[in-house]
């Protein structure tokens, strides 16, 4: 289940897949000389590992063969639950679109999509707003002004249309900000 991530460590073993020997088993694994090499985790933060690609991949679909349809949606739920805690908003992204969840989408990019708007990964976040449905997004006015934000490098008249569609959608919302 591990391999469904592409980092974790003893805390994300923990609180996703629900193990409470992750500890001993990361222990146990780095003992056998399993193919999982070590990743800069970030500065206070607990290291972190991931697997080979190909071992991940072994181990993914074999995590995936196993569980299940709804068990494993429900995994990358929780795996979607715990990046969105970490503030990765990719992985979350990537986890929440596993699981077929729009609104775990929806709210992820809501909480922390916003500062990266202006950034090389306003792309990603165009795209996993363009994955959600045109009816979903037009009628939420953040995400329709965060799509709309995202385009204003792109196609600066479709940038326009979308965010004036949001600031109509506030006001109809009572939300003048």
């Amino acid at each position: 289940q591990a391999a469904l991530a592409e980092q974790f460590g003893a805390p994300l073993l923990g609180e996703a897949p629900g193990r409470a020997d992750a500890e001993a088993l990361l222990a146990r694994t780095l003992q056998l000389g399993l193919p999982i090499t070590p990743v800069d985790a970030g500065e206070g933060q607990p290291q972190a590992y991931r697997f080979h690609p190909l071992w991940s991949r072994v181990l993914a679909e074999r995590a995936s063969l196993q569980l299940g349809g709804p068990a494993l949606a429900e995994l990358h739920l929780r795996l979607g639950h715990a990046f969105d805690r970490r503030r990765r908003l990719e992985s979350a992204l990537a986890h929440y679109g596993q699981a077929g969840d729009d609104e775990a989408i929806a709210g992820v990019l809501r909480r922390q999509a916003w500062p990266l708007i202006d950034t090389p990964q306003r792309d990603v976040i165009r795209a996993w707003i363009e994955r959600l449905p045109v009816a979903r997004r037009e009628s939420d006015a953040e995400l329709l002004h965060m799509w709309g934000w995202s385009l204003a490098s792109a196609n600066r008249p479709q940038a326009l249309h979308a965010i004036s569609q949001a600031a109509e959608l506030h006001g109809r919302q009572g939300n003048y900000q």
